[in-house]
């Protein structure tokens, strides 16, 4: 099994599950729930050069209109159609375990262990976990440690 495929055989043993169980529609790599009129959007995000990813969420009040005013139907609207000051991106910080360093405080490096499937699966438990933090973020706005707002 390819490295991409360990890891994304984590992410469906593991995030996946938390994710509907907080009540979010899954279709990897984006999650959505509805909440009335409010709309909170996950997304899981791969690092451009490889061996790393991030978590990317924002938060749609209402309809949402595109550049030229057309209505984007919320089943298919994105995180990254939202406007930078309703997004953040979760992270580990600048307390990166061992594994790897990451590219940024807000993405998870998983180079060094993309072979092992216990560690990968340590590394998912501790994402998933979390899930509370962006969920505060997504309904008033919490700053917590693990959390980067765009500024």
């Amino acid at each position: 099994m390819s490295k991409s495929r360990k890891l994304r055989a984590a992410f469906k043993a593991i995030f996946e599950p938390a994710m509907r169980e907080a009540g979010y529609d899954v279709a990897y790599p984006n999650f959505c729930r509805a909440e009335g009129e409010v709309l909170h959007l996950v997304m899981v995000q791969p690092w451009t050069y490889g061996g790393a990813f991030t978590i990317e969420f924002g938060v749609q009040r209402g309809p949402f209109h595109n550049g030229n005013d057309e209505l984007v139907p919320p089943e298919t609207l994105e995180v990254d159609y939202l406007p930078l000051p309703s997004r953040a991106r979760l992270g580990p910080g600048e307390a990166q375990p061992k594994r790897d360093r990451s590219p940024s405080p807000d993405h998870y490096a998983y180079a060094r262990i993309a072979d092992d499937r216990a560690a990968l699966d340590e590394l998912m438990r501790e994402v998933a976990g979390h899930i509370p933090q962006i969920d505060a973020w997504l309904r008033d706005g919490t700053v917590s440690p693990n959390i980067h707002p765009y500024d």
